[in-house]
């Protein structure tokens, strides 16, 4: 009967170990399937031969274990090496972490960053929609005031309080639910500031 091997693993910067048990003559190659496995879908869109193991032996103190700060540390190079060969076939020391998993750096090449993908996304928009400088919920910018219809909050009585505190050099605070108005009251205050002289951040 095959010899079975339990291995508790880790990633590099968690805290929280699991298992995988496996025969003894599996490979460490088989070792990484395990892994991948059992960290779906986490690591779904990792191919298991880039999974970097190390061999350690560290107590499971429920602590952040981070791989720099490991002095003894073996990387598993060799996906065609046995598991019996690096662990042993006597049980393992209980309460202790036998492997760290490091994930595999993102190759720059591959990876889209956020603005390319906005970018993207943008080029499937059609031009009507390019154009367009507000969304329902968001704020009426300076550039596009004159081509929407909108309630323009310069007549009103919190504006002017508003302003007055600004010219008492208090302290103002705008309070309240999204898509209630704050940043199209501050954008039109802006304005109207601009207007009395002040240089404006917007």
């Amino acid at each position: 009967m095959t010899q079975k091997i339990k291995l508790f693993c880790i990633l590099d910067g968690d805290s929280s170990a699991f298992e995988v048990q496996l025969d003894a003559d599996d490979s460490i190659a088989a070792l990484k399937k395990a892994i991948k496995k059992e960290k779906e879908p986490e690591f779904d869109y990792i191919p298991a031969d880039k999974l970097n193991l190390f061999h350690v032996s560290v107590p499971d103190e429920g602590a952040t274990i981070n791989l720099a700060n490991i002095e003894s540390k073996e990387l598993l190079t060799r996906a065609t090496s046995k598991i019996s060969k690096i662990f042993g076939t006597s049980p393992l020391p209980e309460e202790t972490i036998n492997v760290i998993i490091q994930r595999p750096l993102e190759d720059p090449s591959t990876s889209t960053s956020n603005s390319e993908k906005k970018r993207r996304a943008d080029d499937l928009l059609p031009p009507v929609l390019k154009k367009k400088k507000w969304t329902v919920n968001g704020p009426i910018r300076f550039d596009a005031v004159n081509q929407v219809y909108y309630v323009d909050p310069a007549e009103h009585d919190d504006n002017k309080k508003i302003l007055q505190s600004v010219f008492d050099r208090e302290i103002v605070m705008l309070i309240g639910a999204r898509a209630s108005g704050k940043t199209t009251r501050l954008y039109r205050l802006i304005t109207q500031l601009t207007d009395f002289g002040y240089r404006c951040l917007p």
